[in-house]
């Protein structure tokens, strides 16, 4: 690869990582962010799951990744994240104690129009978890928040909250510049 990374990038999250609103496989941020970079990525987006669960963090770290991407705040209710995101992380790290790791809100419109309390309240959690972390020294660590990610009207997503491919396009460039940091890469 042009890029130099041969190790993939891998996503951890729900549907909208997977990309289940976009027209076509390849329009998915997650295989736009691989093409734009010229990196691998591996897609553990998962329907209707990525719910955090300890187990999977094994899994990921099974994986000898260039950077992980935690994007899997959408289907954790907020006892999940208070239950669950810290001990992910801090496992993955453990696993994996070289490895970039970025940490990212979930982003819908309907954050910004106040209707969705609960992606608010998981989001909530998710920087001071990232600043409770470097406090403590951790190096590799990234955060990517909810405003970064797409535009304030409804017309990147499906439903006010599955981005489409205009979405897609917008969450990719998010995605690829915090990608971009965590390998070092230039621009």
């Amino acid at each position: 690869r042009k890029s130099g990374v041969d190790k993939p990038v891998v996503f951890y999250g729900t549907s909208i990582t997977h990309g289940g609103c976009c027209s076509r496989p390849g329009l998915s941020f997650v295989n736009r962010v691989g093409r734009d970079l010229d990196v691998p990525v591996v897609n553990l987006g998962f329907s209707g799951s990525g719910r955090g669960e300890l187990e999977m963090s094994e899994h990921l770290a099974a994986i000898d990744a260039s950077c992980y991407v935690m994007d899997a705040v959408w289907n954790m209710v907020p006892q999940h994240m208070t239950e669950r995101y810290e001990k992910f992380v801090r496992n993955l790290r453990r696993l994996r104690p070289n490895t970039p790791i970025i940490l990212v809100e979930g982003c819908d419109v309907y954050c910004k129009t106040a209707q969705s309390k609960g992606i608010m309240d998981r989001n909530t959690l998710v920087k001071p978890t990232y600043e409770k972390l470097l406090k403590e020294g951790w190096k590799n660590l990234y955060f990517l928040s909810s405003e970064a990610q797409m535009d304030d009207d409804f017309e990147g997503t499906v439903d006010g909250c599955h981005p489409n491919d205009l979405g897609m396009a917008a969450m990719a460039k998010a995605f690829g510049q915090a990608v971009r940091e965590a390998l070092g890469m230039k621009k």
